[in-house]
Order: structure tokens, then sequence, then C-alpha cells
């Protein structure tokens, strides 16, 4: 005998991607973020260098010092990653997002003075952001890219018909 209950909606069930393209996914973040890594990132005043990504991503979280919260972008990005491997793509959609916003918080770096000690001949000004800054936002994009196509090729289960 069938009550309401049986035929009641069940909540949308996580659908994850398949191994290869969970694989994909994964390949696609960590080329992206460990290019941006490499690449220049930020031009310093009175620096023939600029500071490449892996040495902003290391002084990142002492940002807060500042007002920067660019580097918390990495966080979101991450755990976003770890729900799209696992079918949420509503979580990744508004984790993405967020790292999206912390991430373009780095625009308001240059023409700043960025302490970097208690000292005040321990300050640099920051020029300009570089192409690790947006080969690194690119990699943001990657967890939203991949839930918004996996959502659109894989429907969820609304319901279970008996």
């Amino acid at each position: 005998m069938n009550t309401a209950a049986d035929s009641a909606p069940i909540p949308d069930l996580p659908r994850p991607p398949s191994a290869r393209g969970r694989a994909l996914i994964l390949i696609t973040f960590v080329l992206l973020y460990g290019v941006a890594c490499w690449l220049p990132a930020v031009h310093l005043a009175g620096r023939r260098e600029a500071w490449a990504g892996v040495e902003v991503m290391v002084m990142g979280p002492w940002g807060l010092r500042f007002g920067q919260l660019g580097w918390f972008a990495n966080l979101t990005a991450l755990i976003a990653l770890r729900c799209v491997m696992t079918g949420r793509t509503l979580a990744t959609i508004v984790l993405t997002i967020a790292s999206i916003i912390l991430g373009l918080h780095a625009l308001w770096l240059p023409g700043r003075v960025i302490p970097l000690g208690p000292e005040e001949f321990n300050e640099v000004r920051v020029i300009s952001l570089s192409s690790g800054y947006y080969v690194w936002m690119a990699a943001l994009v990657v967890p939203l890219l991949a839930a918004l196509l996996l959502r659109q090729t894989h429907p969820r289960v609304r319901s279970i018909d008996l």
C-alpha cells in the first residue's frame, strides 16, 4: 500500500564525476595553480624582479595585517574542489564564487604599501599584478566550470517511483 510518505520526493542525491572526470578536474586545477606559482605575480617598486606566485602564496596569511584577504581564496577553492569531486554542485558553486570574490580583493593591491616587518624601511609598494595572478584566478574558476558542466550533463535524481 503506497502512502504519501512512500512517494514523497527525496532530497537531491549528489552524483560525483567519474574517475576520469575527477582526474581531469584535479589535473586542470593543479596545472593552472602550479603555473601560477611559477609565474611572476606581483611587481614591486624599486625591485628588478617580481615576486613569484609561490612567494605571494607563502606570505599570503600575513595579508590580514594590512587588510588583504585574497590569500584566503585558496582555502575556499580547495573546499570547492573537494565538493565538486563528491558531486556537491551547489556547495561548489557557492564556494567558488566566494573564492573569486576573495581573489578579486587582490586588485586592491596596486599602489598600496605592504609592510614586511616592524620597521619603516621594511615596506614595499606594489606597482601591478602580473600573469601569475591571472592564471591563479583561472585556477580558482575550475571547480565552478566543472560543477556547471556536471550539473548540465548529469541531472540529479529528484524522486523514486516504486
